[in-house]
């Protein structure tokens, strides 16, 4: 398997998925959200209650939300840049700190689960100041296509061959990930003029109709 450069794995954190995706992606990107949702259960094994995570997750999830510039790669100054990659550098440095908070207040649990955390923390950061390219920074649309794909290919593909139920899953996600391009192929393949008027009843529409 070859993914482009520039590429990026988007998980919860699963066991072995980063190390098996390792060579295959340029980044890793942890789902924030689940980062910010699992610290609380890494505190209580070790005792702690919602009334000690909660403060602690409300700043995490202040100190997560980097935001990257909307306009063109291209025309964000250097000097933004720099001090986008300069949050980035203290966040990790607070988070060090969060994890020393950690081991010496005996929540263990938590000190693991963020030390491991931190490593994909900010792949998309990482990211687009290496190549310029946006990223999700949780995986909310990932599993969002995924259980759509799954849907889809349960209600129209029961039954048909791995073959088949393959070219269908790519159909469906080349529409998920490029509608646009989608749409364009077919409208050069089916050769659209769109000038023909198809009555119904009392209804009339206008139809886009076949070339050839």
């Amino acid at each position: 398997m070859k993914l482009p450069d520039g590429s990026i794995l988007i998980c919860d954190g699963e066991l072995g998925l980063s190390e098996a995706f390792a060579e295959y992606a340029s980044e890793q990107q942890r789902c924030h959200w689940h980062i910010n949702r699992d610290l609380y259960h890494a505190m209580y094994q070790d005792g702690g209650r919602k009334a000690d995570s909660k403060p602690i997750q409300d700043a995490l999830a202040g100190a997560l939300a980097i935001e990257l510039p909307q306009e063109d790669f291209q025309s964000v100054s250097e000097q933004e840049k720099s001090d986008i990659e300069a949050r980035m550098e203290k966040t990790e440095a607070a988070i060090d700190q969060l994890i020393g908070y950690f081991q010496g207040h005996g929540y263990e649990a938590a000190a693991t689960y963020m030390r491991r955390a931190k490593i994909g923390m900010f792949g998309y950061v990482r990211r687009w100041l290496k190549w310029g390219l946006i990223s999700p920074r949780a995986s909310s649309m990932v599993e969002r296509v995924s259980r759509e794909l799954g849907r889809r290919i349960k209600k129209i593909a029961y039954g048909w061959s791995d073959k088949g139920v393959t070219k269908v899953a790519r159909i469906i996600l080349k529409r998920f990930a490029n509608a646009g391009a989608w749409e364009d192929y077919w409208q050069k393949r089916m050769d659209i003029i769109g000038n023909v008027v198809i009555g119904v009843g009392n209804y009339k529409c206008s139809s886009q109709n076949l070339g050839q």
